[in-house]
């Protein structure tokens, strides 16, 4: 998730503008969560997300599929990128 933060940083902020990036996690449900990352100025362009040249939202999308979650992202009034998963149950825990 460190490839959103930083995209936010490089890209959302052009000539020195000011803005916020916040990165929360909340627990939805039992063993379910919810990561948010957003910011609050230039939204990534539609290529830059739905590219499949894109090697950050390659990378988000197989991280996202090894915890076997899911992704949104929303470009409106910035970007916000949610992504919700259920914890892994380890062999012990069953």
């Amino acid at each position: 998730m460190a490839e959103l933060v930083s995209n936010s940083l490089r890209r959302a902020f052009p000539e020195n503008r000011e803005g916020r990036v916040t990165v929360s996690l909340s627990s939805i449900q039992e063993r379910e969560y919810e990561l948010t990352i957003a910011d609050n100025c230039v939204a990534i362009a539609r290529e830059d997300t739905e590219s499949p040249d894109s090697v950050e939202m390659e990378l988000i999308r197989t991280f996202v599929a090894q915890l076997h979650g899911q992704i949104e992202v929303n470009r409106v009034g910035g970007t916000l990128v949610r992504v919700r998963f259920r914890e892994i149950a380890h062999e012990s825990d069953e």
